[in-house]
């Protein structure tokens, strides 16, 4: 029994020893095991911080692009109420143009009636009075009939020259008119198409964000590096051609304009030369459009 008992007590510690030796080794399993997943843990939080400073990225740039086209929309509703003006001053003065040409043409036979002689006013006066008065008449009622016709004459052409003078200005004014309002209608156009690029790109950005958004949480390299270069290609700035020049303007061909032209270029109003003065509508139309003039 003392032997088994001796036995015994060297078995305990070696058992002991042995369970402690295990131990130890499985704490150090363990251990091993917690520094894999803190560094791998520490990795998918490097990660993501990559990835959340790249969506705060996006989103900066997007909020910049936004209030960029915000601004654009502003200035270009701003221009269009400028131009809607334009049109309603333009439409005025066509209006009055046709009046004035209509005016003109009842003075055709007032212009008749001063580039005669003074034999034809003479038969024209006596063919408005009666043959009595016409021999009741003596030689110094003749000679005031005359001297009245002569000053109603006197009259006519001053009239007529300050009319043919304002047709002059009227016509440089239309001519004027129409030459802007080609050009402004080809910068609406190019408004309209850089403002549907702008939507386009801002549509691209959105879907590239929602793919960001929606895709895996940690994404590889190659996915971060593809980012990388296909941002820059994304924020570049579109700079279409806005402001041609004078020349490429002019040169443009436009329906309205073939019509006014059509309308009003008549054989009678081409006879006189216009005159180099400005007027009060191309002072107007200085103070709508500076850039245009």
């Amino acid at each position: 029994s003392q032997h088994l008992s001796r036995l015994s007590e060297l078995r305990d510690p070696s058992i002991q020893l042995f369970k402690a030796k295990s131990e130890i080794d499985r704490l150090a399993q363990a251990l091993q095991e917690a520094e894999n997943k803190l560094s791998e843990q520490t990795k998918l939080a490097r990660d993501r911080e990559k990835e959340v400073i790249t969506l705060t990225a996006l989103y900066t740039e997007s909020d910049k692009l936004c209030e960029k086209e915000r601004q654009r929309s502003r200035d270009l509703r701003n221009e269009l109420l400028a131009m809607k003006q334009f049109m309603r001053d333009a439409e005025s003065m066509r209006a009055e143009a046709m009046k004035l040409r209509t005016e003109m043409d009842d003075m055709q036979s007032v212009k008749k009636l001063i580039s005669g002689s003074e034999e034809a006013a003479q038969e024209l006066l006596a063919r408005y009075s009666s043959k009595s008065e016409t021999s009741r008449c003596g030689p110094q009622d003749l000679r005031c009939s005359l001297e009245s016709l002569c000053r109603w004459t006197a009259v006519l052409r001053n009239e007529l020259t300050s009319t043919r003078e304002k047709a002059r200005n009227y016509r440089i004014e239309l001519s004027r008119l129409r030459k802007l309002h080609a050009a402004a209608a080809q910068r609406a156009a190019r408004s309209e198409v850089l403002a549907s690029q702008r939507c386009e790109q801002i549509q691209a950005l959105e879907e590239q964000l929602s793919v960001a958004l929606n895709g895996p949480r940690f994404p590889s390299t190659d996915r971060m590096d593809e980012e990388k270069h296909t941002e820059p290609e994304l924020l570049k700035p579109v700079s279409p051609d806005l402001f041609s020049t004078p020349e490429q303007r002019f040169r443009s061909k436009n329906i309205h304009h073939m019509a006014l032209s059509a309308e009003l270029t008549t054989p009678d109003l081409l006879s006189s030369s216009p005159v180099n003065c400005p007027s009060t509508s191309e002072l107007q139309v200085g103070s709508y459009f500076p850039l245009l003039t």
